[in-house]
């Protein structure tokens, strides 16, 4: 029994002694991790750190693990290598926040003889300072022809960090511009939303539709709008013919035409191609311009062609017809064309030279009347045909007139564009021109008038300009 207690005591001292050292042995090896969250140049960024400490040279060759930023592997060990320079060791690595909130950092390691996990919070991640945006791309046809229908495009982005309220988009020549239905009703960062405007081309557009487009929105008191802007050409192709020759031509003589074709229009025309009921194997292309080989806006091509008159007495009518073609992307091919028509007279055989289709035998020719005094702004063709129209500048509708003597029909045209033709016998043909249909400047009347075949008279264009007023110039005065 004694012997037992002797024991007792040096029982417990190792006891005591086990107690001590265990603990320092566990806490010899070990890691402690740090980590924040801070705001970067692109967003929040986690930086974390872990120091190793206590680690002898038996432990740093096996020391291997990771560290995860919220889930996702930042780094692992191997092959990235602890800093063993200085104790204790370190390992350091960045991965993005999130704004807002906190990020979770688990580093997990293993060594000879242990391992450790540890898992920690980092601070709340600073949100980003607002920075609202927007952006507009417009888009739509490159060509439209008066009359058609031109779609717009509106693609709006949100290239902000915060969501825009009350998003609206605005066409300058364009409305309404209406949202494509999506589903969506927050425009938020990020979002892409697609809108449309439907317009009609009209000739007061002028050769080109340059309209823009904005888009804005708000955040709070901040709004942001941005604006992009589309062209659209109108061609306008038209073409005039003019056809001129003698009245009059002696039986079994050689009658000569001449032609003159035109480009009223405001676009190259291509394949352009004159004929002749009368005298097609004899027409040919002349000077002046007979090297220009495009038919561009305002170019004039002359032509000529030869006929036997046959034996009279006798009336030659025919008629030429010259047209050419325009096509481009985006729209169909167009061809226009004009005609004009000539007439001539065989007198019987003996008919003195000179004297006037229609004029009875034995009798005294009519002297042709004046031409006009000069005063009114008319075209009188030879005494039998006159165009009358307003002088100045015009903003209502008026009347353009023709009155003449042996009228068989009058064709008009507007800027080189047929709009109406009347036959028959009248005293007088009207035309009614409406200039807010036309874009502000300077515009032609043309009046092709057609005689009836017993007066012997040619073909006639009678030109008439007109100009549409700007706001708050004064009204056209007529005079005659």
């Amino acid at each position: 029994m004694q012997h037992n207690l002797r024991k007792t005591p040096l029982a417990a001292a190792v006891a005591v002694l086990f107690c001590l050292v265990a603990p320092a042995v566990a806490q010899a090896h070990h890691i402690n991790t740090t980590a924040s969250c801070v705001e970067g140049s692109n967003g929040p960024v986690v930086n974390w750190k872990v120091q190793f400490v206590g680690f002898g040279n038996s432990a740093k060759p096996t020391t291997k693990g990771s560290v995860k930023v919220d889930g996702t592997t930042s780094k692992s060990v191997p092959p990235s290598t602890i800093n063993w320079s200085s104790e204790p060791g370190t390992l350091t690595g960045s991965a993005p926040g999130t704004p807002g909130a906190q990020s979770t950092v688990v580093s997990e390691f293993t060594w000879s003889g242990g391992g450790q996990k540890q898992t920690i919070k980092t601070n709340k991640c600073p949100s980003p300072p607002p920075n609202p945006g927007i952006k507009i791309v417009k888009d739509g046809p490159s060509t439209r022809y008066v009359g058609d229908q031109a779609t717009f495009t509106y693609k709006v982005t949100n290239t902000g960090n915060v969501t825009l309220t009350n998003p609206v988009v605005t066409d300058d020549k364009c409305a309404p511009v209406t949202k494509v239905p999506d589903g969506q009703n927050a425009f938020d960062p990020g979002d892409v939303w697609t809108y449309t405007c439907t317009l009609t081309i009209t000739d007061a557009m002028g050769d080109q539709l340059v309209n823009v487009a904005e888009a804005c929105g708000k955040y709070g008191n901040t709004e942001v709008c941005d604006d992009d802007d589309h062209k659209t050409d109108i061609p306008k192709p038209a073409i005039l013919l003019d056809k001129t020759g003698a009245a009059t031509a002696a039986a079994g003589s050689t009658f000569t035409y001449t032609f003159k074709a035109t480009n009223i229009g405001n676009v190259t025309l291509t394949n352009v191609v004159l004929t002749d009921d009368k005298c097609q194997s004899t027409l040919t292309r002349t000077e002046p311009n007979l090297a220009d080989q495009t038919f561009d806006k305002g170019d004039e091509w002359y032509y000529t062609c030869t006929v036997t008159a046959p034996a009279g007495p006798a009336q030659v009518d025919n008629t030429a017809t010259v047209c050419g073609e325009y096509d481009a992307p985006d729209v169909d091919m167009r061809k226009v064309c004009d005609d004009d028509t000539h007439t001539f007279t065989v007198p019987p055989p003996g008919t003195p030279p000179g004297t006037p289709p229609g004029t009875p035998p034995g009798s005294t020719p009519s002297p042709a009347p004046p031409g006009g005094s000069g005063v009114l702004p008319e075209t009188i063709v030879s005494g039998r045909a006159a165009l009358r129209g307003p002088s100045g500048c015009v903003k209502t509708a008026f009347r353009a007139s023709v009155r003449g003597r042996s009228i068989a029909a009058v064709t008009f045209f507007v800027d080189g564009r047929r709009v109406k033709r009347i036959a028959g016998s009248r005293s007088v043909y009207r035309l009614k021109v409406r200039p807010a249909r036309y874009g502000f400047g300077r515009h032609q009347i043309i009046a092709r008038v057609e005689f009836t075949p017993e007066s012997g008279t040619a073909t006639r264009r009678l030109p008439l300009t007109f100009r549409r007023c700007a706001q708050g110039t004064v009204a056209p005065r007529f005079t005659g």
